[in-house]
């Protein structure tokens, strides 16, 4: 399906090549990283990159790139294609902001767990990004979350979602499909932090 082939990773990582990657990469540069992460499953992340003066890491979407300019664990692939931006906008054409948000919240409510969504979020501290993943739900809070990011609690679409396009049901792909979240263990602070 079209959309999808950002979620495919290789069979192995190649460390010297992503590390050849981060090694480039400069604060602002539009970077795409695909992520694998049990809880969430593989993710694709699309940002400007940023450089957090408090890990030493660099960082796309609030997610760390690197460990000591060593790539991350759950980090399979990386490219960047210098300075840049993700549209945060409609798309296209100009909706009023009102049948914008009907049908932003329309898209949250037609979700479900194991559908694959690519979901822009726009965050002060980030700027804006993409996150092209598996919608996981999490009933235990009401919510929907792609990537780590809230897409939606209470069928009310998170404060920080600009963007919602659902590329295929869960019937729809053969990606793996996480569990539902049932507990947030280490995720706890995460709850009301974007909700």
């Amino acid at each position: 399906m079209p959309g999808l082939d950002v979620l495919n990773t290789p069979a192995k990582r190649n460390i010297k090549a992503l590390t050849a990657e981060i090694a480039g990469l400069s604060a602002g540069d539009l970077a795409t990283a695909t992520f694998s992460v049990a809880r969430y499953g593989t993710f694709n992340v699309e940002g400007a990159v940023q450089f957090s003066a408090t890990t030493g890491s660099i960082m796309l979407a609030g997610r760390a790139v690197d460990a000591s300019l060593k790539p991350e664990k759950a980090l399979q692939t990386l490219a960047t294609s210098g300075p840049g931006t993700i549209d945060a906008t409609g798309t296209g054409d100009a909706a009023d902001g009102d049948s914008q948000s009907a049908a932003l919240t329309a898209s949250v409510r037609s979700l479900e767990h194991g559908a694959v969504v690519r979901a822009t979020f726009v965050e002060p501290a980030y700027g804006p990004f993409t996150i092209t993943g598996i919608a996981v739900a999490a009933p235990i809070g009401d919510v929907f979350m792609v990537g780590s990011w809230f897409i939606s609690r209470h069928g009310v679409p998170a404060a920080r979602l600009a963007r919602l396009e659902i590329l295929a049901s869960p019937a729809e792909h053969s990606l793996p499909i996480p569990p539902q979240i049932t507990s947030w263990g280490d995720d706890a602070a995460a709850v009301s932090a974007d909700a």
